[in-house]
């Protein structure tokens, strides 16, 4: 039943013009494992086909909700032949430093990274000011770990001008994409 909800939405993404589908917010990799086969019911009803990306979410305990770790997740959606795969959201930049650069050891596809403004604290606040989320992703590029770059929850307009400011001085990640 999953992957019937998954067909609809991207049938209507697609119909609509969509330029890609991303799954996003992963929380386990047998739900993108659901929304992948609801996007290629979808294509197939459509008859045409887009890129998908994924974008996992690691919790600050180091994994996924249903305990997989970014190498697990990679292993599990590589044969996808994703647009890109990332992670978004559950925690801000630092934190995913280190499943960043896994993924970027291991990844023969393109690394997004889309951090919230750091973690909430108890009345919903987000700490991260736009310089030190712009600061923090500028390392990750400097290691050569991203070729996309955004913002999720918390993050305000001043934070995505200053990812685009960083965006537009940088060279992305090099890969050797997949013939």
């Amino acid at each position: 039943e999953l992957s019937l909800n998954f067909k609809i939405q991207a049938k209507a993404l697609v119909e609509a013009g969509a330029d890609y589908l991303l799954i996003e917010t992963a929380l386990d990799t047998l739900n993108i494992k659901a929304a992948y086969i609801g996007c290629l019911d979808a294509f197939e009803d459509v008859g045409q086909t887009l890129p998908v990306a994924i974008s996992g979410t690691v919790e600050t305990m180091g994994t996924m909700l249903g305990g997989q770790t970014v190498e697990a997740l990679y292993t599990s959606i590589e044969h996808m032949k994703p647009l890109y795969i990332g992670l978004n959201c559950a925690t801000g930049p630092e934190f995913m430093r280190d499943h960043i650069r896994s993924l970027a050891e291991i990844s023969k596809y393109p690394i997004a990274v889309v951090p919230n403004a750091g973690i909430p604290n108890e009345d919903g606040v987000y700490p991260e000011k736009p310089e030190n989320l712009a600061s923090t992703l500028q390392t990750f590029i400097d290691e050569g770990w991203l070729n996309v770059i955004g913002g999720c929850c918390g993050t305000t307009p001043s934070h995505i001008q200053s990812l685009s400011e960083i965006a537009n001085t940088s060279n992305p990640r090099t890969y050797i994409p997949e013939s």
